[in-house]
């Protein structure tokens, strides 16, 4: 599945959880995940990636960036992890 198909298909979810998403494009940091997701008081981020790519050390830089303030942050590469991973949390 494509990046950005893969990246659609989490954002239908989320909203179907009852997230409210943003999908970023361009952001003053660099390397930020590509959404950013929000409910009942808590952030998720994640970035999506194309099937077996990994992220980049920035963006991975920038994942363990915003684990320590606290927001839920991880990146994914299809949407059976992405569905693994947000179900430990929620």
């Amino acid at each position: 599945m494509l990046e950005a198909k893969l990246q659609t298909k989490i954002i239908k979810d989320l909203e179907k959880r009852g997230y409210f998403t943003v999908k970023t494009i361009k952001l003053s940091k660099n390397g930020l995940p590509d959404i950013f997701a929000f409910k009942d008081g808590k952030t998720t981020m994640i970035e999506v990636k194309a099937p077996n790519k990994k992220p980049s050390e920035l963006q991975n830089f920038r994942i363990k960036e915003v684990k320590d303030y606290g927001v839920i942050s991880f990146w994914v590469d299809s949407f059976d992890e992405y569905t693994k991973i947000i179900s430990k949390y929620f």
